[in-house]
């Protein structure tokens, strides 16, 4: 059908045109309101056992070995696992949040991610989330002495949570042309 068709048909339903713009305006509206998306990020390293670092001057920057990535990632699995994310939560810590090998180091680093329509909520998270990593390694080696265990730190921090432009952005602009396809289609199907 060409263009003349579609805005004669618009202009005969056009209080149904009328009706399903403002729909899309009232919708894109009350999401642009709504608070979020916030995000705030952690990183934690993993440092090798005082005993594997002896032979290194006792140095754990210069032992990182296979043992120590593959602890990072049954730690990233266990803190991910749905017992832990459901513990987390019943402890106050209900963001969202994603452990992730770090894409820019081969060693032993984990990116905490911690994403939610609450800035205070997200910052919470992220405190709760990079501090369970450390008593979660912690835990799963409960049965070593201190000197065999592998132990972690907090590499780098953010706890201003800040909000996610682009996310918000492009959420609103898919509502907006869902909105406007729907505003010139359906009078189209009723005619």
């Amino acid at each position: 059908m060409e263009v003349m068709g579609w805005s004669r048909i618009l202009r005969r339903r056009w209080w149904l045109a009328l009706l399903l713009l403002l729909l899309t305006l009232a919708a894109t509206a009350a999401l642009a309101a709504k608070p979020g998306p916030y995000t705030a990020e952690s990183q934690i390293a993993l440092l090798p056992s005082k005993h594997i670092s002896g032979p290194a001057g006792g140095n754990p920057y210069l032992s990182f070995g296979d043992s120590d990535t593959l602890t990072a990632d049954l730690l990233r699995r266990e803190l991910t696992a749905p017992a832990s994310v459901t513990r987390l939560a019943a402890a106050g810590y209900s963001s969202t949040y994603v452990v992730a090998d770090d894409p820019t180091t081969a060693g032993p680093a984990l990116d905490i991610t911690v994403t939610g329509n609450s800035k205070v909520m997200v910052e919470h998270t992220l405190q709760g989330v990079t501090a369970a990593a450390s008593t979660t390694l912690a835990g799963m080696q409960a049965g070593l002495s201190r000197s065999e265990q592998i132990t972690s730190i907090v590499v780098s921090f953010a706890p201003e949570a800040e909000l996610s432009v682009g996310k918000k952005a492009r959420t609103l602009i898919v509502v907006f042309a869902v909105g406007l396809i729907f505003t010139i289609a359906l009078p189209q199907a009723f005619d």
